[in-house]
C-alpha cells in the first residue's frame, strides 16, 4: 500500500449538503430517487466509510515507524556497544600488564641477561640479526644498557649558542656488534643457542624455528669443521649467506621460503674455495711486504 502523507485524523468532513455539492447531489436524486437530504448523508456515510479505512492504514503505519524506529536505535546501541567493546579489547592489549609480586621473594643478586629490544623486534618482524646481539656479550651489553637508560633518558646537546635537553635513543650497543663471520666458534655456540631461544619467545612457528635447530645441527657437525684450520671460518660464513639469504627470501614472497636445514655442500665449497684464495692472497701480499722491508731496512 503507498505510503499515506498527510494524517486522515486531521481530515474534516466536507459540507455534502453546501452548494459545492449541488450537482452531485442532484444527480444522486435522479438516479435513486433520493431526496436532497438524504444524498448529502449518503455522501458523508461514503466519506466517512472512507477516512476510517484511511485512519487504520494511518494508526498501522505509524506503529510501523515506531517499531522500525525502536529497532534501528536497538541496533545503534549494539553496535556502539560493540566497537566500544572492540575498542576496550584493543586499549588492553596495550595495556602495561598489572605487576604481581611475589612476598617472600627478593631481587636477585645478578640481573638475567636479556636481548637488546630492537634485535628482538627485527626478529620478531623476521628481519636478519647478527648472532652477536643472541650471544653473551651481545645479551650483557643490552641488559646494562636497559639498566643505565630508560625510553626517557636525557642528554645534554648543543643547540645553537646554547644547550638543550634531548631525548637518548634507546639502544646504543649496536656500535658493538661483530659480524658473524668474525665470532669464535664459542660464541657461535652460544648465540645460535640464544638465537632459537627468542625465536620461539617472538612467536616464530615451531616448525620454523625446528628448522634452524637443524641447520646449526648441521653447521656443528660438519665433516669440515675436522678438514683444516679453514673448516670453521667456512661453516661461520656458510651459515652468515645462508640465513641472509633466508630472510631475503621471505621478503620477496612469504609463502615460497627454503628449508635452511638442507645442507648445499656446493655452496660451502665456493665459500671455502673463495676463503683460500683471500687467505692466500694475503699470504703473498705479507711476504712480499716482508721481502721489501729486508731489502730496504729502516
Amino acid at each position: 500500500m503507498p505510503r499515506i502523507d498527510a494524517n486522515p485524523h486531521e481530515q474534516v468532513a466536507p459540507n455534502f449538503a453546501g452548494a459545492a455539492f449541488t450537482a452531485c447531489r442532484r444527480s444522486m436524486s435522479n438516479q435513486d430517487g433520493l431526496t436532497d437530504e438524504q444524498a448529502a448523508q449518503a455522501l458523508l456515510d461514503a466519506w466517512t466509510n472512507d477516512i476510517n479505512q484511511e485512519k487504520a492504514a494511518w494508526d498501522r503505519q505509524v506503529e510501523e515507524d515506531r517499531e522500525a524506529a525502536r529497532l534501528a536505535e536497538k541496533e545503534r546501541l549494539e553496535r556502539e556497544a560493540a566497537e566500544k567493546a572492540e575498542e576496550e579489547k584493543e586499549a588492553a592489549k596495550s595495556r602495561p600488564k598489572v605487576p604481581i609480586h611475589i612476598k617472600d621473594r627478593m631481587v636477585g643478586h645478578e640481573s638475567a641477561p636479556s636481548t637488546d629490544n630492537k634485535a628482538l623486534k627485527k626478529l620478531r618482524a623476521y628481519k636478519y640479526i647478527e648472532l652477536w646481539f643472541f650471544g653473551a656479550e651481545g645479551r650483557r651489553r643490552a641488559t646494562e644498557d636497559a639498566l643505565s637508560s630508560g625510553d626517557d633518558a636525557l642528554y645534554l646537546a648543543r643547540d645553537g649558542d646554547g644547550v638543550a635537553l634531548r631525548q637518548a635513543a634507546p639502544s646504543r650497543i649496536a656500535k658493538h656488534c661483530i659480524p658473524d663471520r668474525e665470532l669464535t666458534w664459542r660464541e657461535f655456540s652460544i648465540a645460535k643457542t640464544g638465537l632459537l631461544e627468542d625465536m620461539a619467545r617472538v612467536g616464530w612457528p615451531k616448525a620454523i624455528v625446528q628448522d634452524f635447530v637443524d641447520f646449526f645441527f648441521a653447521i656443528d657437525n660438519h665433516p669440515s669443521r675436522f678438514e683444516g684450520p679453514h673448516g670453521d671460518p667456512c661453516l661461520l660464513l656458510y651459515q652468515e649467506e645462508v640465513r641472509k639469504l633466508w630472510h631475503l627470501d621471505y621478503e620477496r614472497n612469504p609463502a615460497e621460503i627454503f628449508n635452511p636445514a638442507i645442507f648445499n655442500n656446493e655452496q660451502l665449497q665456493r665459500i671455502t674455495r673463495k676463503y683460500l684464495n683471500v687467505q692466500a692472497s694475503e699470504a703473498n701480499y705479507a711476504c712480499v711486504i716482508s721481502s721489501c722491508d729486508c731489502e730496504h731496512p729502516r
